[in-house]
């Protein structure tokens, strides 16, 4: 019960953290165009996740070649053309402009908010005589 609720408040924490991050990004970042160059496999003992390795030119001209921090089985695919938001002061900072990578922190929320409450109901029954 309370590595559940620990659970559901990290993971409150990191998509209040995501949320925080994607609207920066949306509000002070530069969009441009870019291709989903290649794949990158993580692989753990439970799964295999693709990374897209995303290249886009900043307004700058500077060629940009990086991994996206996000992996959404079968969504992205290689050759696949993106719009891609980027920090100016530090154009590897990007993310997919997407209206699914936009909803991560929000489904995250949900399953820490459903976590969470799962481990006070939990607690509350314990204190019942």
């Amino acid at each position: 019960m309370l590595i559940a609720g620990g659970l559901g408040v990290a993971v409150l924490v990191f998509a209040l953290y995501q949320y925080q991050h994607y609207k920066r990004l949306y509000q002070s970042g530069i969009e441009v165009d870019g291709v989903v160059f290649d794949q990158k496999m993580a692989t753990s003992a439970t799964n295999t996740e693709r990374y897209p390795i995303v290249r886009f030119v900043t307004k700058n001209n500077q060629w940009i070649t990086a991994q996206a921090n996000v992996s959404i089985p079968g969504f992205f695919k290689t050759g696949q053309k993106v719009t891609v938001v980027y920090d100016p002061r530090d154009p590897n900072n990007f993310m997919i402009k997407s209206r699914i990578v936009r909803m991560i922190p929000i489904v995250l929320a949900c399953l820490g908010i459903i976590v969470l409450a799962i481990a006070v109901v939990q607690f509350l029954e314990l204190q019942t005589p």
